[in-house]
């Protein structure tokens, strides 16, 4: 694809991203204008608070000024009337953040994803500028560069996160494919590593923020009556309900964060002094927003059972890598050798069938990589739990609001050690040994690939079945005869068999691809094949001559597909080669692969 296109399609996407993200801010306060307001409403004020907000919610601190005469009339003191806001509603930062790695995974696939994540990246930064432009107001401003800088990392951010991820699992032709190839070419597994602590990390961040969610709607449920006791005493109508629960709703991942910091152990704080942990909760006067009546009040000694919730989640992480541990090759694989093979229906198979490859014992594992994607799942998930404590927490108001939310070193060191030690539990432990089979179904897989695989069909190879061993004067099946009976399709004969190359036998009969009698024929005689009852068409009438070594039976209609025509769905989702056409079209061959036999 055209690199113009793709940056003309990752530029849409950042208009898209940011024109949705206005958009959700300004209908509602669109609707408070128009019902609340009415007449009297100043609309000139209605695209800053909307701008304003935006910026917030993409971790943009502003800071607030209230006029004087304002302060003065709702008595706030003159210290109280100008401080910083910057506890951002995350459910804004979150929609960039998707919005932008589709938007990255896209570029990626298209095999551009440089070009398209910095073409994004920019159009984001230049809407953040003409944001920061068009809505400056007395009451909140930003500080310049925060303005267009916060948010254009944010998206580009996750962009480049989505490209390269897509990269890394898809191919790109590029840098991240000889990055790769230099870490296959590492010996014992270590090329993998990179790949295992990332996919490690974010299981175990995933087990984390899903748990914090849970927890969230458990404090729901058991403290609902105080959420609706405070929602009692602020006497809202109808229209200022629904913004309060519009405003909570964008504070909701906020909150999910601080959950996640307090099954950590660490906690948050809501002002300076307090501390909410499950060891305890240390509050002062809070503020009636009825969001904050989900925070326990109190602690318990059993409460510090949540923090083995990271251990599990880091435990899910380690049992989910192991499975994924390359071990080292201990010796070179060997060289398949082609084995010639003949379908005789009726008869039981005889071509020789490979055991099936014994897994590495745990003795041979390497511990080395093992203990680097240990060490490296819990450095990545502390300091992604850091970044996410750092942009939930922030100023709420002054005085004492001015610290909300949670610490991000303590957060990271006790997420970090945490989860270190639920992945060290499975990546470090020994490896349970899998059951060996039984003798009996071992029987049954040998017989099942004997069936499955060894159905190529040879040319010149004698279909015999029981409906025409009697007519063609061959012993039915089952009954091997090594006196008189010819070898067809490159059998070996024994003493006195013709072979079917065309060469001259022992006893002086003739070679031919059809199936001569067996007793009491003349030597050099023809037999005509007998014909098939289930076939609609006539046999062809047997010529004086003899047949020509060339010449090979006709294929019976029990002939069976050749073994790379028997599933292409495996084949659809194995080879790289498959991409973009339907499923059942077929798979080009590699240079290296042989065509079948027909």
């Amino acid at each position: 694809m055209d690199r113009l296109l793709v940056a003309l399609l990752s530029a849409f996407d950042a208009l898209l991203a940011a024109a949705v993200g206005l958009a959700v801010v300004l209908a509602p306060l669109t609707l408070v204008w128009v019902v609340a307001l009415g007449g009297d409403a100043d609309w000139g004020a209605l695209w800053p608070a909307s701008g304003s907000i935006w910026q917030l919610g993409n971790l943009v601190p502003l800071s607030i000024t209230l006029d004087a005469l304002y302060a003065a009339q709702t008595g706030i003191e003159t210290d109280a009337a100008a401080f910083t806001l910057s506890l951002a509603p995350l459910a804004f930062a979150v929609f960039t953040t998707i919005f932008a790695a589709r938007s990255g995974s896209r570029a990626a696939g298209a095999g551009a994803w440089i070009t398209g994540v910095a073409s994004g990246t920019l159009v984001f930064g230049v809407i953040a500028a003409a944001v920061l432009l068009t809505t400056s107001n007395p009451i909140a401003r930003p500080t310049i560069w925060q303005a267009v800088l916060l948010p254009s990392v944010v998206y580009g951010g996750a962009a480049l996160t989505g490209a390269v991820v897509a990269a890394w699992r898809d191919g790109d032709d590029g840098p991240i494919d000889r990055l790769r190839r230099r870490l296959d070419s590492l010996p014992h597994g270590w090329g993998e590593v990179p790949g295992l602590i990332a996919r490690g990390t974010a299981i175990a961040l995933a087990g984390l923020v899903m748990a914090a969610s849970a927890a969230v709607g458990v404090s729901v449920l058991l403290r609902g009556d105080e959420v609706i006791a405070l929602y009692e005493s602020t006497h809202l109508d109808a229209l200022g309900a629904t913004v309060v629960t519009l405003g909570q709703l964008a504070y909701l991942p906020t909150l999910v964060v601080w959950a996640l910091a307090w099954l950590a152990g660490p906690g948050f704080a809501i002002g300076v002094g307090t501390a909410v942990s499950p060891a305890g909760t240390q509050l002062g006067v809070l503020p009636g927003i009825p969001l904050l009546g989900l925070i326990p009040e109190g602690g318990s000694d059993w409460l510090l059972l949540v923090l083995l919730v990271p251990v599990a989640a880091g435990a899910v992480a380690g049992w989910a890598i192991r499975s994924r541990m390359v071990a080292p090759k201990l010796a070179a694989p060997a060289t398949a050798v082609p084995v010639a093979r003949v379908e005789l229906t009726g008869l039981i198979p005889t071509v020789p069938i490979a055991p099936p490859v014994a897994p590495p014992s745990p003795e041979h594992e390497p511990v080395g990589p093992r203990l680097a994607v240990t060490a490296g799942i819990g450095i990545l998930a502390g300091a992604l739990a850091a970044l996410l404590a750092w942009a939930a927490s922030g100023s709420l108001g002054p005085g004492r609001l001015a610290e909300v939310g949670p610490s991000a070193g303590p957060v990271a060191l006790a997420v970090g050690l945490e989860v270190l030690v639920g992945a060290a539990i499975l990546l470090l432990g020994p490896q349970a040994k899998p059951r060996q089979r039984k003798a009996r179904h071992a029987g049954r897989w040998r017989v099942r690939r004997a069936r499955n695989e060894d159905r190529i069909p040879v040319a010149g190879a004698v279909h015999v079945g029981p409906d025409t061993a009697g007519e063609a004067g061959i012993p039915s099946p089952g009954v091997h005869s090594t006196a008189g009976m010819p070898s067809g399709g490159g059998l070996p004969s024994s003493a006195g068999m013709p072979s079917s190359a065309g060469m001259p036998s022992s006893a002086g009969m003739p070679s031919s691809g059809a199936v001569p009698s067996t007793r009491g024929a003349p030597s050099g005689a023809e037999v005509p094949p007998a014909a098939d009852p289930t076939s609609t068409t006539e046999a062809p009438a047997p010529s004086g001559g003899a047949a020509t070594a060339d010449e090979t039976p006709p294929e019976p209609r029990s002939a069976r597909k050749p073994q790379s025509d028997v599933n292409p769905w495996a084949l659809l989702s194995k080879s790289k080669a498959a991409k973009g056409r339907g499923v059942g079209e077929p798979v080009p061959a590699t240079p290296d692969e042989k065509a079948p036999v027909d």
